[in-house]
């Protein structure tokens, strides 16, 4: 991880974790991350859904564009919604969020920057209350629509309208997206137009914060307990023969320190973000429950995970020509802290 991005008020702020000298050339956001909100992020890419200043004065209530920021090759690019979403006259009777995934083939994510990527967005709809999901290709900059959810299905699941802030979780061939209910959406990359989507109850909880985490190939749900700041629930999906879904129990653990809130997740190796009452802001491994402290940040945090060479002595920044440094500093909210080992549990 060498930084993280995540929302306050009608802007984006991004924080870098490591020093100066061997981050990628690129250290701000697209603009200064004024007018975009930022729903997830992988492999080094973030994807923000993209707000237009001078058509409407609801902070997030355009839609109607993303936009895809890679920070180690430092290109960005804007993708138009498909249709069905984007029409201005549609804005009050949709919900949708949105994932990013490397496209390269056999890629190990070592070095994809600036190759092909997908989006995979999944949206409700509450006219005709149908949920579809699109594929967006950076090589032929189309969607492709690929799934639909009839009505019967959802209501079958206490369905929920899609979160379009909160990040996906990928497992395996599926994408995982949250949503206002009591249940999450399964996306499938295998199977027909009808069978790739799939609503799925959570469990029952009592908790200030929860979060989906892939951990050993499989989806778990983590849950910080109301009722105590030190414990976390954890349960994990098993689809069985038959293909329905169950959430085994699994042992809770005792966090390191007090906490007060989930704040995020990291994919791999599986991590924790964590709002703690005296330490900040921590990121706590959920193998070794090794932790380190990092900058502190406002809500839910998006980590950007990526390999990349360090910089050369003398290698230039490349200015971003959109957020000059005098503009962008207000948004950096803290310092460029380097991540520090603090504990060890």
């Amino acid at each position: 991880m060498f930084g993280y991005v995540f929302n306050f008020a009608d802007a984006a702020a991004f924080t870098p974790v490591t020093p100066a000298s061997i981050t990628p050339s690129v250290r701000r956001l697209p603009g200064g991350g004024r007018n975009l909100c930022a729903l997830d992020s992988r492999h080094g890419r973030v994807l923000f859904r993209k707000k237009r200043p001078w058509e409407n004065k609801s902070p997030w209530e355009n839609k109607c564009s993303l936009l895809v920021w890679d920070a180690v090759a430092g290109k960005k690019q804007e993708v138009r919604l498909p249709e069905m979403f984007s029409a201005p006259e549609k804005f009050s009777v949709h919900d949708w969020s949105a994932c990013i995934l490397c496209n390269a083939p056999d890629c190990d994510h070592i070095d994809c920057g600036g190759g092909p990527y997908n989006i995979v967005l999944v949206g409700t709809t509450y006219d005709v209350k149908y949920t579809y999901g699109f594929v967006y290709s950076s090589v032929t900059l189309a969607w492709t629509a690929t799934a639909v959810l009839d009505a019967s299905a959802q209501e079958r699941c206490h369905r929920g309208d899609v979160i379009s802030i909160r990040p996906s979780t990928v497992v395996g061939g599926c994408i995982y997206f949250r949503t206002r209910g009591t249940s999450i959406i399964r996306y499938q990359f295998d199977g027909s137009a009808a069978e790739r989507l799939s609503f799925i109850e959570l469990p029952n909880y009592d908790a200030r914060g929860a979060v989906l985490v892939p951990a050993g190939g499989r989806l778990q749900f983590a849950a910080l307990r109301k009722r105590n700041d030190e414990r976390v629930r954890l349960r994990e999906l098993l689809i069985d023969s038959d293909g329905a879904p169950q959430w085994i129990r699994l042992e809770q653990f005792v966090l390191p320190v007090p906490c007060i809130q989930i704040a995020g997740f990291v994919e791999e190796p599986p991590c924790l973000i964590l709002g703690t009452k005296d330490e900040g802001t921590i990121c706590m491994n959920m193998e070794t429950f090794k932790w380190d402290k990092l900058p502190k940040a406002n809500g839910d945090v998006l980590p950007i995970m990526s390999f990349y060479p360090p910089l050369s002595a003398g290698t230039p920044r490349e200015p971003d020509e959109d957020s000059p440094e005098e503009e962008v500093s207000r948004f950096r909210m803290f310092s460029r802290s380097v991540l520090r080992r603090t504990a060890d549990k």
